[in-house]
């Protein structure tokens, strides 16, 4: 019928109008959705994005400006932050090369340092069992 022109815009207007006042179909229908859990869950998501748009605005041109300020210190800057990179680097360069020099040591000394600890164990266990043997002698006469 619509598609005959047997029914007009204005018809099409009063039946949505129709279905949408009191008593119609669809009467009070968003106020109903919206007391249900999905309906107060979209009004918070709808709430807290708009309150998010606010403070973004609010913000932004503050972060706006201390990104230029950044951005120009960095600039004015960057022959100071590379020598000081180049610096750190070095630093961190010879303690690393100073770690693995002391680590090689102990790895090339290893062995050397087992045998003193255990000719020391040795040894102790000798003045140990001497004593023993004295204090045997002791007893026995």
């Amino acid at each position: 019928m619509v598609s005959k022109g047997e029914i007009g815009a204005q018809d099409m207007v009063d039946a949505f109008r129709s279905m949408s006042s009191e008593g119609g179909r669809f009467a009070d229908l968003m106020e109903q959705q919206s007391q249900t859990l999905a309906g107060q869950w979209s009004n918070l998501q709808d709430n807290l994005a708009s309150i998010g748009e606010s403070i973004g605005l609010e913000v932004i041109p503050a972060i706006k400006e201390l990104v230029d300020k950044v951005a120009t210190w960095i600039d004015e800057n960057t022959d100071k932050l590379k020598r000081a990179g180049s610096e750190i680097f070095t630093v961190i360069k010879t303690v690393s090369d100073s770690a693995i020099a002391v680590i090689g040591v102990i790895r090339d000394n290893v062995n050397t340092l087992m045998a003193n600890v255990g000719k020391g164990a040795n040894w102790i266990a000798d003045q140990i069992a001497g004593t023993m043997s004295d204090a045997d002698r002791v007893t026995a006469e």
